[in-house]
């Protein structure tokens, strides 16, 4: 098993790699500033709705490479963070 960032940490990456504000990615994503805040640092769970559009601001491709059951009960967080990334250089 291998040790992966959670996800707030990487939005918070991808999102200063683009030189982004919280601020301005919040107000294109159309969320508040302090949701960003509180998901970089996992004070918050994202649904799934919201994450999409934040990482299409980001301009992030979203990519599920396993299996999911889609009966389970398996939250936004733990599939974006264990299969979510990013082009440095982009």
């Amino acid at each position: 098993m291998t040790n992966r960032p959670q996800l707030g940490t990487v939005l918070q990456r991808v999102r200063q790699a683009r030189d982004l504000a919280q601020i301005d990615l919040a107000a294109a994503a159309g969320v508040q500033r302090s949701t960003i805040s509180a998901i970089e640092n996992s004070q918050r769970s994202v649904n799934m709705e919201t994450l999409m559009r934040l990482l299409d601001v980001l301009g992030v491709e979203f990519c599920v490479r396993d299996r999911i059951d889609h009966e389970s009960n398996i939250s936004a967080d733990a599939v974006a963070a264990s299969h979510l990334e990013f082009d440095h250089d982009a």
